[in-house]
């Protein structure tokens, strides 16, 4: 019979991330990235675009494939983002810090009082979404950048709600 923790503790990517954990565990983070993620959730709540230099490098790059690359896009997004809503305010619930890389679930909170979101009227809501950023550091800057995005959940609070007596 194979015992199951020996071929676990084979595996290169769950030694890995045994490994980070411990890391984790231990407490051990890069205060400049730190630092830096830091930075971006004040600037973010803030709703500062002029000092997206400070924290992003020129020709960073963007992953999503909702906006464009760059530095010029990205505060365009930001803007963009301030303009739809208003009130957002960002929420940071976990950090996690390995080499080069900065991830955060962050929860985005706002009102829908103007349009952000293709084909639906502003309705007045409060609401809350998640959102799971990966970032890459280079010379102290984010350089890229994935996300995941619950826009589901978003439009779950933001839907118009049935007329009333409708089952």
């Amino acid at each position: 019979m194979i015992d199951r923790r020996s071929v676990l503790s084979a595996t290169p990517l769950l030694a890995a991330s045994a490994a980070f954990g411990a890391t984790r565990a231990a407490g051990a983070t890069d205060p400049a990235n730190a630092a830096l993620l830091r930075r971006y959730i004040e600037l973010k709540n803030a709703h500062d675009v002029t000092h997206c230099d400070e924290i992003y490098a020129e020709d960073y790059v963007e992953h999503s494939g909702r906006n464009p690359s760059g530095l010029p896009a990205l505060i365009k997004n930001w803007m963009s983002q301030f303009a739809g809503i208003p009130d957002v305010r960002l929420t940071l619930e976990d950090e996690i810090f390995s080499g080069d890389k900065v991830v955060a679930r962050i929860t985005y909170s706002g009102t829908h009082t103007r349009p952000f979101l293709p084909n639906l009227a502003p309705t007045g809501r409060a609401f809350t979404f998640g959102t799971i950023d990966i970032w890459r550091v280079a010379q102290g800057k984010f350089a890229e950048h994935w996300d995941q995005v619950d826009f589901a959940g978003l439009a779950r609070q933001l839907q118009p709600s049935p007329p009333s007596g409708t089952p």
